[in-house]
């Protein structure tokens, strides 16, 4: 199993085991909280808070045909659930569902990430 995503209060519909993410998934990209901003003298300043899960966002790309409830599931926790718990490779984390597409025969689920669970 490559993923799974569950809603952090009990949902009848959960979880949603995902075996096999597309290789076009996004799930390792980090950055930090961080600004660099142009001064008159030709140089510039920079401001770094660090790094924050919270700033991550997490794209899951997966095959349409995977599981036939997919879409139902999907839509049912956009629609009753704030909070879903997402456990992948790097760790398992807080987050909620932005949105999910389907994009020809695959369907593209993204998450914003709060916190490390």
């Amino acid at each position: 199993m490559d993923a799974s995503l569950c809603p952090v209060t009990f949902n009848i519909l959960a979880p949603l085991a995902i075996e096999t993410l597309l290789p076009s998934s996004d799930y390792r990209s980090m950055e930090r909280r961080a600004s660099r901003t142009a001064t008159l003298d030709g140089g510039s300043v920079f401001y770094d808070a660090g790094y924050s899960v919270s700033d991550r966002d997490v794209t899951l790309r997966l095959p349409n045909t995977q599981n036939m409830g997919l879409k139902a599931k999907l839509r049912n926790f956009i629609m009753y659930h704030s909070e879903c718990t997402l456990s992948i490779p790097e760790g398992i984390f807080l987050c909620i569902i932005k949105d999910y597409k389907t994009v020809g025969d695959d369907v593209t689920v993204h998450l914003f990430l709060k916190s490390e669970a």
